[in-house]
């Protein structure tokens, strides 16, 4: 369950982060770009018109110790972005810059929501392996969860 309050606390803060992010490439009016969580639901899944997008998701939980009784747990969060780059050849550059947007917020702000503790910074990769005009790419970062003491 912490972990489902870790990925709404991340989609809430790139929201929050997102919500006046202006494209370059975009060919038609003003979009906001669109947070999810875990998943992009599959009502949408056909729809072109649903970039720009984050997605915010869980990749997994591991102990941070030698054995399972000791230490942290430590959640790894998948950001990933997806653009559109319409008929210029920008997209990429809205791409780098609203990761570059998230990464720096994430990595300025260590707690979020009082109780998950950065562990890992952000790194941001770009796909490398476009379907141009459509432009993708992941932030990977590590939070710790409170881990009972007994």
């Amino acid at each position: 369950m912490t972990a489902i309050y870790l990925i709404k606390a991340v989609a809430e803060a790139v929201r929050e982060v997102v919500k006046d992010f202006e494209l370059i490439a975009e060919l038609q009016p003003p979009k906001p770009v669109t947070v999810y969580e875990q998943y992009l639901p599959t009502d949408r899944f056909e729809d072109d018109t649903f970039y720009p997008l984050v997605i915010v998701s869980c990749r997994n939980i591991e102990f941070d110790a030698d054995t399972k009784f000791d230490g942290d747990r430590v959640a790894t969060i998948l950001l990933t972005i997806g653009v559109y780059g319409g008929d210029k050849e920008d997209g990429w550059r809205d791409l780098f810059n609203l990761a570059e947007r998230i990464s720096q917020f994430l990595f300025s702000t260590p707690i979020l929501d009082k109780k998950f503790l950065l562990d890992f910074q952000p790194e941001f990769e770009p796909l490398p392996e476009q379907p141009e005009p459509f432009y993708f790419g992941n932030i990977l970062v590590k939070y710790k969860l409170g881990t009972p003491r007994f």
